[in-house]
C-alpha cells in the first residue's frame, strides 16, 4: 500500500519531535571546549607570565593589573597601583625566569583549566634568587594571573597606634587611629607616619611585599617633648615636696600624711618615674615619686590612731607622690600639661 500524503506528514512530524530532546540536551549541556586544553595553552601561559614578570620589573602597574584582570579602582588604594607611583617603588621583582609550567584541564566539578608556573627572580637590590609560583586560570578572555598569588596583589595591614596619618610611598593615607589596609603589587614600600597631635614620631621604615601581613606602627614621643614634660613635672614635684600643704597642685592624699607630723627633716624625692604614653583619647603622662620625712607627731595627727599614738613622739613617714594628666601642644608648639581632675 502506498502511503498517502497524510502518512508522510505524520512521519515528518514524528522525526522532528525525536530530534527535539537531543537538541534540548545539547543546549543544556556545557561545552567541553571550555574545560579542555590544547597544544597552544602552554605557550599562551608562558607568554602571559613572561609579560607579567616584565611588567613588575619595569614598574608597569597598568599592564600588571590588566594581566590580573583587575581594574585600578577596584583596589583599596588606587594611587598605589599607577605607573607613576609603582614605577618608583624600590625592590620590585626583576630578572624573572620561568622554570616549569604545569597546565591542568578543567571539568564541570573543578571548573576551568588552571596553570601553575614556577619562576625564579631576583629582588631589586639583592643578588640572591627567590622562587615563587604564579597561578593562572583560563577565562573567556584567555589566561589570567590569579590576583591572590604569591606575586599577585597583596593585602597589607599597617595598624596605627594612636591618632596619626600614615602614608605609603606618599600615595596612600590612612585615617587617624584606624588600621590601614592597602592592596599593593610586589615591592618594597616606604612608610611614613605623622602624629596629628605633633607629639609622637616614627622613623620612616620600609615594608616589603610579599612579607608580613600585619605591622603595628607605634608612635614614640619626640625627645624634646619628653624633656619638656619631665622638666615641668620635676618642677612640680619639687614645689610640692618643699611645701606640700601650700601647693595646690599636690595630689590628693599627700596632705593627709604630712598633717600628722611637725616636720623637722625631708629627704630628697626618690624613685621618680615619668611616663608619657598614648591612650585612645590622646597623649597622657604619669609621675610617681616617694619622699621620707621625719618629725614629731602632732596632736591632731593622733586622732583615730589609737592609744599608741603619742603627740610629740618622734616619727618618720613615707610620702608617695603621683600625678596624672594629658599632654597637648598649644598653637605655638609649647607643651601644655593638664592634671586629671
Amino acid at each position: 500500500m502506498t502511503p498517502g500524503p497524510s502518512s508522510n506528514g505524520l512521519r515528518a512530524l514524528l522525526a522532528s519531535l525525536a530530534v527535539l530532546p537531543v537538541l534540548a540536551l545539547a543546549a543544556c549541556s556545557p561545552s567541553t571546549d571550555r574545560y579542555e586544553i590544547g597544544d597552544r595553552d602552554e605557550d599562551r601561559v608562558r607568554d602571559v607570565v613572561t609579560s607579567y614578570l616584565d611588567a613588575l620589573a619595569e614598574g608597569d602597574a597598568e599592564t600588571a593589573l590588566e594581566l590580573l584582570g583587575v581594574a585600578a579602582h577596584e583596589t583599596v588604594c588606587p594611587d598605589l597601583v599607577t605607573n607613576a607611583v609603582y614605577g618608583e617603588v624600590a625592590g620590585r621583582p626583576v630578572d624573572g625566569e620561568i622554570t616549569d609550567i604545569t597546565v591542568t584541564a578543567g571539568s564541570l566539578r573543578v571548573g576551568r583549566p588552571t596553570a601553575t608556573v614556577a619562576v625564579e627572580h631576583a629582588w631589586d637590590g639583592e643578588e640572591t634568587l627567590r622562587r615563587a609560583q604564579v597561578a593562572l586560570v583560563r577565562g573567556d578572555d584567555g589566561w589570567q594571573v590569579e590576583e591572590d598569588g604569591a606575586l599577585g596583589l597583596q593585602r597589607v595591614e599597617l595598624g596605627i597606634d594612636g591618632g596619626a596619618v600614615l602614608a605609603l610611598d606618599g600615595a596612600c593615607h590612612a585615617s587617624p587611629g584606624e588600621a590601614s589596609s592597602v592592596t599593593v603589587l610586589p615591592g618594597t614600600y616606604s612608610v611614613t607616619v605623622e602624629d596629628t597631635a605633633g607629639i609622637g614620631t616614627v622613623e620612616p621604615f620600609e615594608h616589603q611585599v610579599p612579607g608580613s601581613d600585619y605591622t603595628l606602627v607605634q608612635l614614640q614621643p619626640r625627645p624634646e617633648v619628653v624633656s619638656d614634660v619631665t622638666g615641668q613635672l620635676t618642677a612640680w614635684i619639687d614645689a610640692c615636696a618643699a611645701d606640700p600643704l601650700a601647693d595646690a597642685t599636690c595630689p590628693d592624699g599627700v596632705d593627709t600624711v604630712l598633717r600628722r607630723l611637725d616636720i623637722t627633716e625631708r629627704d630628697p624625692v626618690e624613685d621618680r618615674d615619668v611616663g608619657l604614653f598614648l591612650t585612645r583619647d590622646g597623649w597622657a603622662y604619669s609621675l610617681t615619686g616617694s619622699q621620707e620625712i621625719r618629725g614629731t607627731l602632732r596632736a591632731d595627727g593622733c586622732i583615730g590612731q589609737g592609744e599608741r599614738c603619742v603627740p610629740g613622739a618622734p616619727r618618720s613617714d613615707l610620702v608617695s607622690y603621683r600625678l596624672t594628666g594629658t599632654v597637648t601642644l598649644d598653637d605655638d608648639g609649647a607643651v601644655v600639661l593638664t592634671p586629671s581632675s
